[in-house]
C-alpha cells in the first residue's frame, strides 16, 4: 500500500514554504517579548535630577504583513526599574526603596525579516512616558515623543512559532505632568522573543 504523499512535495519538486506558510511571514503576527534591561529618566531645571536603574523589560505586538518579509503592527512596550537610584548634578544621591520607574512606548512599528536567516529589525515611532512612583507619591510626564528600535534572530520551532533574541533601544522626551520642565527617556534591554506568524 502506497503511503500518504509528503505535504510539503508535488511529485518530485518541493513546494516553495511560500505557498504553504510554513516558516514564512504572512498573514497575522503576534510578537511577545520579555527580558532584562535598564532605564533610565532625567529632568534639567534649576537642578539636573537623573533617575535611573535597571529592571524588566515586556513588549507586545500585532499586526500583519503588509509585503513580502515586511510587517505593519503596533507596539506596547514597559521598562519597570525598582528601587532605582537618584542623583542630582550627576551626584549619587540616594537608592529609593518602595519605589517603581516605568518607561512606556506606545505606536505604530514596521518590522523587515532579512530572509532565510530570519534576521529583523524592528522600528516604532510613537508616544513615550514615564512615571515614578513610591511612598512619597507619584510623578509622572504628559505623553511624548518616543521611538522603539530592535535588532534580533529568531529560529522556527514549529509551523508558524519561532523563538529568539533580540536587543532593544528605547528613548523619549516628554514634559512632566503640569510643569515645563522636559524630561529625557531612555532604556536599553536584552530580550527573549516569542512570534506568531
Amino acid at each position: 500500500m502506497d503511503s500518504d504523499p509528503d505535504p510539503w512535495t508535488e511529485g518530485d519538486a518541493p513546494i516553495p514554504p511560500s505557498l504553504t506558510g510554513r516558516h514564512t511571514h504572512d498573514g497575522f503576527m503576534l510578537r511577545v517579548t520579555a527580558g532584562l534591561g535598564g532605564a533610565g529618566a532625567a529632568v534639567d531645571e534649576a537642578i539636573e535630577v537623573e533617575v535611573s536603574g535597571g529592571g524588566w523589560l515586556f513588549s507586545l505586538d500585532i499586526g500583519g504583513t503588509i509585503a513580502q518579509t515586511l510587517v505593519l503592527h503596533g507596539r506596547l512596550a514597559t521598562i519597570s526599574v525598582f528601587e532605582p537610584t537618584v542623583k542630582l548634578d550627576g551626584d549619587e544621591i540616594a537608592q529609593v526603596d518602595d519605589a517603581r520607574l516605568s518607561l512606556t512606548h506606545l505606536g505604530p512599528a514596521l518590522t523587515y525579516y532579512i530572509m532565510p536567516y530570519n534576521i529583523y529589525f524592528t522600528g516604532s515611532l510613537g508616544v513615550s512616558l514615564a512615571e515614578l512612583e513610591g511612598d512619597a507619591g507619584r510623578i509622572e510626564t504628559d505623553p511624548g515623543f518616543g521611538m522603539s528600535l530592535d535588532f534580533g534572530k529568531e529560529w522556527w520551532v514549529a509551523h508558524d512559532w519561532g523563538l529568539g533574541v533580540a536587543a532593544r533601544l528605547m528613548i523619549g522626551a516628554a514634559q512632566l505632568e503640569r510643569s515645563d520642565a522636559d524630561a529625557g527617556l531612555a532604556g536599553i534591554g536584552l530580550l527573549f522573543t516569542a512570534t506568531y506568524q
